[in-house]
């Protein structure tokens, strides 16, 4: 089996920073300093969130329940917002994309792993929309409770059920993965990563 990541993998953005986006969804809704704003309620949801739930890990929902009592806006407006310029304006990274086709093609079971708020239907349609079909499933932080920082999804995807999982290799940014890892900062992967060399 093997495993993506999403952001700064499969798929890149156009900013040095991710937090940079916010300060195009805040010209969009009309918001002055949105960036700044943007990332006080998702700290902010991620600290009330272990406070109830014993976890970290949060939806896009539970950001934009703040955004909206703190800047006066749909809840709704905002996430759909941030999803479509989200999808507007990432673009699939041309290198793995080859890496990934040059997987399907050697008959690997692909999954998709990734620490994220945002919900299964929106990777769902920013893969497809990139090229990146033909997974076998999904597993998000958000979803699961738990994420790749902990390493606690990894426990998960071995107790998947539609999974037999007899060795597991991954193409991320974490360095937690208990698995054979081709560790990916920036997507720079050695030569002993060729893309030729996948069996």
């Amino acid at each position: 089996i093997v495993s993506f990541d999403v952001f700064d993998t499969l798929i890149l953005r156009p900013f040095e920073a991710p937090a940079d986006l916010f300060y195009v969804i805040g010209e969009k809704l009309g918001i002055p300093d949105f960036r700044s704003l943007r990332k006080k309620c998702e700290s902010e949801a991620r600290k009330q969130k272990l406070q109830t739930d014993g976890t970290t890990e949060i939806t896009i929902e539970d950001i934009y329940e703040l955004v909206g009592k703190k800047a006066g806006i749909s809840p709704q407006l905002g996430i759909t917002t941030e999803c479509n310029t989200e999808l507007a304006l990432c673009r699939a990274n041309p290198f793995m994309l080859e890496v990934y086709k040059k997987v399907l093609s050697a008959g690997k079971t692909v999954i998709i792993t990734t620490d994220m708020y945002m919900s299964e239907s929106f990777f769902k349609e920013l893969l497809h929309k990139n090229g990146f079909d033909g997974y076998d499933g999904i597993f998000l932080s958000c979803a699961c409770g738990c994420g790749k920082s902990d390493g606690r999804i990894y426990d998960i995807i071995k107790k998947s059920t539609y999974l037999k999982i007899k060795e597991l290799h991954s193409y991320e940014k974490s360095s937690q993965n208990p698995w054979n890892s081709a560790y990916c900062r920036h997507c720079c992967f050695s030569s002993r990563h060729n893309v030729n060399s996948i069996q």
